[in-house]
């Protein structure tokens, strides 16, 4: 015959524990990740967002609110989610991100146009810094995909006469022949004459190597290129719906980069700009700090509170000895 006392105390285990260790949080784990880099052994889609390998990954849809701390603000978001997924192969880490926007915006050649963008945030260091990208002590690492660096790449540096076929100038340093005039071919330009593109400033740059700026901010208004771009990827938009895959080595040996340890925790946060909704700078869709684990050989999906632990014990512990006394309710 089966004890009762036993099977009063499974059921109340079963009941009260995920309330004591989980401490109120949803079930079925304390301090689930928000995002978990799934481990695999094969080389990762770097340029593929719709790669057969992404149906290993854990995708998890994220909410976004409003940016109103600091100016320009966003009264009202455009994106409210963002699905993101990760991929490792103890080499290698991939991201993608994942929204709905009806909207395809890609150019910036005039001054009406904005683009569709989204940027990943981690901290340098241990400690998760202020959202705000970071602060002076604890610098923030941004990887920022633009649509118009993507358009760039997937067809050619779109010059103001592609936007503008019509357009008349009375003198172009660089025209061909007379009248309208013919911008030439970007091989027989010399930049000197173009201070941006000669000093190499990557915002000049009409030759893009990657979509995806390497970046690096310690606060609001201190946002600066990294000399040394690591960070690869590829936007794809099809049917209303943008995937964007970023791609950098676990650890670059930088000090200014952040460090992915497999096996380890980091945080993680999301920025999404919606061209059409008139969205740049601080007008964005933003994500709270994440937690991201970097899945090893011996993950669990979960944190364990060393603390909520211990309440179990007890708890448990408790539980065992009030039911050692007889009780009422059981004949």
């Amino acid at each position: 015959m089966v004890n009762k006392k036993f099977v009063i105390a499974f059921i109340t285990f079963i009941i009260f524990w995920p309330v004591v260790f989980i401490g109120g949080s949803a079930f079925p784990f304390p301090l689930q990740a928000d995002v978990v880099s799934k481990q695999v052994d094969q080389p990762l889609p770097i340029m593929n967002p719709d790669s057969s390998l992404w149906a290993q990954a854990l995708p998890n849809e994220i909410p976004l609110g409003a940016q109103t701390v600091t100016k320009p603000i966003l009264a009202t978001p455009s994106i409210h989610t963002v699905t993101v997924s990760s991929l490792h192969n103890d080499s290698w880490i991939v991201f993608k991100l994942e929204w709905k926007d009806p909207t395809r915006n890609v150019s910036t050649v005039g001054t009406e146009f904005y683009q569709d963008a989204a940027a990943l945030q981690f901290p340098v260091l241990d400690e998760t810094p202020f959202l705000g990208m970071g602060d002076e002590e604890q610098p923030v690492n941004i990887w920022q995909w633009r649509g118009d660096w993507q358009e760039d790449i997937n067809d050619v540096y779109k010059e103001v006469e592609d936007t503008y076929p019509n357009m008349w100038v009375d003198f172009y340093p660089f025209a061909i022949s007379e009248p309208p005039y013919i911008i030439p071919l970007l091989e027989t330009i010399d930049n000197v004459a173009v201070p941006g593109w000669a000093a190499e400033n990557p915002l000049s740059q009409p030759i893009k190597v990657t979509p995806i700026s390497d970046l690096i901010a310690e606060g609001f208004g201190t946002l600066t290129f990294k000399p040394d771009q690591k960070v690869i990827g590829r936007g794809v938009w099809d049917s209303g719906v943008w995937k964007v895959v970023y791609a950098r080595p676990l650890d670059t040996g930088d000090p200014s980069d952040a460090q992915f340890t497999v096996g380890e925790e980091n945080s993680i946060a999301i920025a999404v700009w919606n061209g059409e909704n008139r969205e740049v700078d601080g007008r964005k869709a933003v994500s709270a700090w994440l937690t991201m684990k970097v899945e090893g050989s011996s993950f669990l999906p979960f944190s364990i509170n060393i603390d909520d632990a211990f309440a179990t014990v007890a708890f448990v512990g408790t539980a065992a000895f009030l039911l050692q006394k007889p009780t009422r309710f059981i004949k």
